[in-house]
């Protein structure tokens, strides 16, 4: 998710999970924002990007409430779970492909063998890779005997566009410089890429859900992405999972010959439930106040993404097990 509940991701995504929750509105807790509590005595809350972080302060909830936790990916909904030593499966996952159902049929072919768009857009930003995304890119390019068209598009969290952004491509190797579109907005993926295909080798610790991987997928789009968070959620036989630690240590040439090998793409196995537990205030409280020295660990990750989960952390090993 974005840190930024105006940008156009959460705007769609807060669109189609109105849909989802028909008997009521959800409440959003995460990246500084909370939409009014609803009426219900009990309350659907959807924790997204730091929502892990914000239901540390469930102090300040309404407390005649009752609450029903939601997260936006497995993982999420595991590592919630785990930091506030709550029962496994109590936190529902909103099922991402009854937000977004698939439009068109997947989209096969090798990537070895054609002329493709290879289209990096997430936000611009340390903790999703971006430059080792761009030096991918660039690799995949001068690895193929085919015509590789990249384009970058998305918003620039963390980098300015002229002052870093186009530096960073300047000194990359390229075989036919990308095209930097910038932020298109909530139909990016309606501008006219000829056989596109969806980058994002995010590592992220609030990669919950991935509003562009979704849409991407919505079209029929093949997939690189690195096998993390809400990435494990995916199913197709379109995608190439790439292992995280390699993108971690910037290992460009093994993550190049890991895609152009077709890499993993085989389906996850789902098993958290979309049923979840109904808690009461008192009980919410309770454990957020023994999970304090868990989130003061988690805090760091979220506010400096130049800050990466070591392989060995145990939080690493949840977010890319299956």
């Amino acid at each position: 998710m974005s840190a930024n509940s105006n940008w156009p991701s959460f705007i769609k995504l807060r669109e189609v999970l109105s849909n989802f929750f028909l008997d009521s509105e959800p409440a959003f807790v995460g990246e500084g924002h909370l939409t009014q509590w609803p009426r219900d005595e009990v309350a659907n809350v959807v924790l997204f990007g730091d929502g892990l972080i914000a239901l540390g302060s469930v102090l300040n909830w309404p407390s005649t409430k009752r609450y029903r936790l939601w997260a936006l990916s497995t993982a999420n909904a595991c590592l919630i779970e785990r930091t506030f030593d709550l029962p496994p499966q109590s936190v529902g996952v909103v099922p991402r492909y009854r937000l977004f159902p698939r439009e068109k049929p997947e989209v096969q072919f090798d990537l070895t063998k054609q002329d493709f768009s290879l289209i990096v857009a997430s936000r611009a930003s340390e903790a999703k890779n971006f430059e080792t995304t761009l030096k991918v890119m660039a690799a995949i390019q001068r690895s193929s005997r085919h015509k590789i068209t990249c384009y970058v598009c998305g918003p620039m969290q963390e980098y300015d566009l002229n002052t870093q952004v186009r530096p960073m491509v300047d000194q990359i190797q390229w075989v036919t410089r990308p095209q930097i579109l910038g932020d298109l907005g909530q139909n990016w993926f309606q501008f006219p890429f000829e056989n596109p295909v969806l980058i994002n080798l995010s590592t992220f610790i609030g990669e919950d859900f991935g509003v562009s991987v979704a849409q991407a997928q919505v079209g029929g789009w093949p997939l690189i992405v690195t096998k993390w968070g809400a990435h494990k959620d995916l199913l197709g036989r379109n995608l190439i999972f790439i292992n995280p630690v390699l993108v971690l240590e910037d290992r460009v040439e093994d993550i190049v010959e890991q895609i152009l090998s077709t890499g993993e793409t085989s389906a996850p196995i789902l098993t958290q439930s979309n049923s979840p537990k109904t808690f009461n205030f008192e009980l919410l409280k309770q454990k957020a106040v023994g999970a304090r020295p868990k989130l003061m660990q988690l805090l760091r990750y979220f506010q400096n993404s130049k800050i990466k989960l070591d392989p060995e952390n145990a939080v690493f090993k949840l977010l890319t097990s299956t």
